[in-house]
């Protein structure tokens, strides 16, 4: 699975299973330190974007709630957090459309904070394909 998507700005039950983000009790001492399973490679890997931020997208279904979600979260090339956000809704989708739906709501997101010269980051191959 790919990337900090999972960093966001509150805590549910499931964040603390998640390997991607190391945090302090600090909400602005956290910092984002991943993007792949050997997040050091990745965040080098990054470093070659200088000057440009980074938003990692991860959706996430519940079917057992039937509903479904997305988290994105931005860091600099620095790897220092920047901003997240996390967005659910009750129903399904299949986890391409709901990939596509995290795609465009990042995409909005985005542009309303007003951020520019974005790596955008997702884990699904179909969507990436789709987009080369």
């Amino acid at each position: 699975m790919a990337g900090c998507a999972q960093c966001i700005t509150s805590t549910p039950a499931w964040y603390k299973d998640k390997s991607c983000c190391h945090t302090s009790n600090s909400y602005q001492q956290q910092r984002c330190l991943c993007s792949s399973s050997d997040s050091k490679s990745s965040l080098e890997d990054f470093r070659q974007w200088h000057g440009m931020l980074k938003c990692n997208i991860d959706a996430t279904i519940f079917k057992e709630q039937n509903c479904y979600g997305i988290s994105m979260c931005v860091i600099d090339d620095k790897g220092n957090f920047i901003r997240a956000r996390t967005l659910w809704k009750h129903g399904s989708l299949l986890p391409h459309e709901l990939e596509a739906w995290g795609l465009k709501e990042a995409i909005i997101w985005l542009r309303e904070l007003g951020f520019v010269n974005v790596v955008i980051e997702i884990d699904c191959k179909l969507m990436v394909d789709g987009i080369n």
